[in-house]
């Protein structure tokens, strides 16, 4: 009588999971297991119960979200098997993929096992049609239409695993010009306010026709702090009179200036306005970034270092510590050594940092000398980093001596 009631409650609990009265999942049998009711995007999710989950239910021990808990979650002559909704009177073979809504796939695990959770059918790859079918599984059909960029003078393709391809070709563009940006993206790092930094910008003509550039205009950032530099002035637009000429093949280098009037980062956008017809209007944008930062400063100690002999067969260690004496946090890109002729040191810590050293702060590099013959040698430690100095050397003498006797 006991163990009757113990199971009759098991199964109000596996029934009830959250009493919210959302209505299970499943109209259709093993053959059709993509029909699980809803778009099935909750099967497998985490919850804690029933309104975390759609139209299925939530699972108290495994706290997933499934189509079914109990049989009558499925209806007359079904049957739930591993939180799928199967029909009662057919039988799944181990190993026979099956669809769900999503798409996805489950695989039967074996008879009165159950079918493995969903696995979706999403490849990831926007130009690709995803879905599934019985016995077959996933299936990734692409569509080439999804990968068009209208522009004449490209070949627009669909790669399954690396997505659209847009491949230049020149013979579909007629005798017209066909402007390209290198970079397409300016980034001027960090400056101290009050100076100048300057990046160049490449404009190409990758055409057969003459390529006229009209103007380059600052856009979208505050007034002198970027801007175009011709015949030694910063310029926020420079209009071509008449538009200046790049002929097929050939390309023109621009030069573009940061300057910060402060502390803080700072975007805006650079705008090309070529003859080339292959893109809106004519213009192409470039995006332009940087950042106005405080006086940086890093003391490198001892520099430079002398280490102790080391007899042969012993370790020797030594320290130099890197000192943030400014007050702003500066980048360390690298720590690293150049070997003079000393291949027996080497860093013990800290070797190839990348990280920000925040003012006030320090961080301590270690090195280690384990001579394997004797005389002096020399190495280089080098610290490449984000303040005024940006590469400072440390020079290093080492020596090796004869090993100590043995008492």
């Amino acid at each position: 009588m006991r163990i009757g009631c113990l199971l009759l409650a098991l199964l109000f609990a596996l029934a009830a999971c959250s009493s919210s009265g959302v209505g299970g999942g499943g109209q259709d049998g093993v053959g059709a297991l993509d029909t699980v009711t809803g778009d099935g995007a909750w099967l497998g999710l985490d919850c804690q119960g029933n309104d975390d989950c759609g139209e299925g239910y939530c699972n108290p021990f495994s706290g997933k979200c499934v189509e079914c808990t109990v049989a009558f979650h499925c209806g007359e002559g079904r049957k739930c098997l591993d939180g799928l909704c199967v029909d009662d009177s057919q039988e799944c073979t181990a190993g026979t993929v099956a669809c769900v809504e999503g798409p996805a796939t489950v695989v039967c695990q074996g008879d009165g096992l159950g079918w493995s959770q969903p696995q979706t059918c999403d490849d990831g790859v926007a130009c690709t049609n995803d879905s599934c079918e019985p016995v077959t599984g996933c299936l990734h059909k692409t569509a080439a239409a999804k990968c068009d960029d209208a522009n004449a003078c490209t070949d627009d393709s669909c790669d399954p695993s690396a997505g659209c391809q847009n491949v230049w070709n020149l013979e579909g563009c007629g005798q017209l010009p066909v402007v390209d940006l290198a970079p397409k993206a300016l980034d001027f790092g960090m400056s101290l306010p009050g100076n100048q930094e300057e990046r160049a910008l490449l404009v190409q003509n990758l055409g057969l026709g003459t390529l006229k550039v009209n103007s380059l205009q600052v856009l979208d950032a505050p007034e002198g702090v970027f801007g175009v530099v011709w015949e030694g002035q910063v310029l926020a637009a420079k209009n071509f009179a008449t538009p200046l000429e790049i002929a097929s093949g050939a390309d023109q280098t621009f030069v573009v200036a940061f300057l910060p009037p402060s502390v803080g980062v700072f975007t805006g956008r650079l705008k090309v306005s070529t003859n080339d017809p292959n893109v809106a209007g004519g213009n192409l944008f470039v995006d332009l970034r940087g950042r106005g930062a405080e006086e940086l400063c890093l003391n490198v100690w001892p520099n430079p270092m002398a280490l102790a002999a080391v007899p042969l067969g012993q370790v020797g260690s030594a320290m130099v510590t890197l000192d943030n004496c400014g007050q702003g946090s500066v980048p360390i890109y690298d720590i690293y050594l150049e070997d003079g002729g000393c291949s027996d040191l080497a860093i013990s810590s800290h070797e190839g940092y990348l990280g920000d050293l925040e003012s006030g702060t320090f961080l301590v590099v270690g090195l280690a000398h384990e001579p394997d013959e004797l005389g002096p040698c020399k190495a280089t430690l080098v610290i490449e980093n984000g303040s005024a100095d940006n590469r400072i050397e440390v020079p290093i003498s080492a020596e090796g001596i004869e090993a100590l006797p043995e008492e």
